[in-house]
């Protein structure tokens, strides 16, 4: 909303159509592509992987 808001409505359209795609695809497969580049750019921290290899 803040691109549209400053003017660049082709970036913000583009942004919204790949935001709706992931969800789409997300919705129908249970993978989602966003979610995969957010795990790769922001690790998970160490108390996560203690707690994880902890449940199983």
């Amino acid at each position: 909303m803040g691109l549209a808001g400053s003017g660049m409505y082709a970036a913000a359209f583009i942004l919204q159509f790949a935001m709706m795609v992931m969800l789409i695809i997300a919705g129908l497969t249970g993978f989602c592509p966003g979610l995969m580049m957010l795990k790769k750019i922001f690790p998970a921290c160490k108390c996560e992987e203690t707690n994880e290899k902890d449940n199983q």
